[in-house]
């Protein structure tokens, strides 16, 4: 899979190689400001079945999606960073901070790995601000992605 450059017209299947059968299936990203458009490129060297291509914008999305999920939350201006792990840490120091409030202060790691910003938290309610902004973020960002893959519109890829 590779990022190309494109406009509107730009077809999200085509054959460029009727000699080797070289097939490309693209997935529209989001315009830039010059007018262009990125796309996502996987090629194939037969003719994409509609579940290959279906498979393939799925899987394109749900990645993207998890992106967002993982670095797209800030709190007090500095990214969380949302892995797996992490979400489970954050869940874990929630559900004790409910149970015992004399943990308090914990210390967290924000921002990313080149620019750690420690933050301290001294009360329950500002844990359960923090891992309601977890909440919130992932439930919005699972939304929009849910949207955005209801509304593909697969007669764009002759399906």
């Amino acid at each position: 899979m590779k990022k190309i450059q494109g406009t509107e017209y730009t077809p999200l299947i085509e054959q460029v190689n009727p000699y080797q059968q070289l097939w490309k299936v693209r997935v529209k990203l989001d315009p830039n400001e010059d007018g262009t458009i990125e796309y996502m490129e996987e090629e194939f060297d037969h003719i994409p079945t509609e579940d290959e291509i279906k498979k393939y914008v799925i899987a394109h999305y749900n990645a993207m999606c998890n992106d967002v999920i993982q670095s797209g939350l800030k709190y007090n201006d500095e990214i969380v960073w949302l892995s797996l792990e992490n979400q489970h840490n954050y869940k874990m120091i929630y559900d004790y901070a409910m149970l015992n409030d004399d943990i308090f202060p914990i210390k967290i790691k924000l921002g990313d790995a080149l620019n750690p910003e420690y933050y301290q938290f001294e009360s329950i309610e500002e844990i359960k601000g923090f891992y309601n902004s977890i909440i919130k973020h992932i439930n919005d960002t699972l939304c929009d992605f849910w949207s955005k893959k209801d509304s593909i519109d697969w007669s764009e890829y002759g399906i």
